[in-house]
């Protein structure tokens, strides 16, 4: 593929898909600023690498585990740093009592969870899409939203969540 083609699609492929990938960072880091950090780092690196992407069908499952890699490394630096800010005073479009109630159940369910979570419900990816992107049997992926259900019906006290 030419060049310039390459990297218009890039940056196509980019526009479609920068809000789901707030979306899943935020679910990851729980912090706006981090997540666009985590974001941008993503994309950088993408477009980096994007001659070792062999087969554009893979694009949004690779540029997610890019992202994915990138979330944890920001967290772990995160885990050796004083946080300077409280990270609730950054919750992300919080309209409602029930979205800060969600936040905050979302944020007690293991980290596996919550991704799973976040890719079926905020960037309502199949089954399948999140397989590719976690790299995880599709038995995996169920049960770990089915668990994450369970534990926020639990955490919600079941007045608004639905299994």
């Amino acid at each position: 593929m030419h060049k310039d083609k390459k990297l218009k699609w890039f940056y196509d492929q980019i526009i479609e898909l920068r809000n789901e990938l707030f979306c899943f960072a935020y679910g990851i880091l729980r912090s706006v600023p981090e997540s666009e950090d985590a974001v941008s780092n993503a994309i950088i690196k993408a477009h980096t690498h994007l001659d070792s992407l062999r087969n554009k069908s893979s694009f949004k499952p690779w540029l997610f585990r890019i992202l994915r890699n990138e979330c944890y490394r920001i967290a772990k630096l995160q885990q050796k740093t004083i946080t300077l800010y409280d990270q609730t005073l950054y919750p992300h479009k919080v309209g409602s009592e029930y979205r800060v109630d969600v936040e905050n159940a979302l944020s007690q369910l293991p980290q596996e969870q919550r991704e799973v979570i976040t890719l079926y419900y905020i960037c309502d990816y199949s089954i399948k899409q999140i397989v590719e992107i976690l790299e995880i049997p599709s038995g995996t992926v169920k049960s770990r939203l089915s668990r994450a259900r369970a534990e926020l019906k639990r955490l919600l006290g079941g007045e608004y969540y639905e299994a």
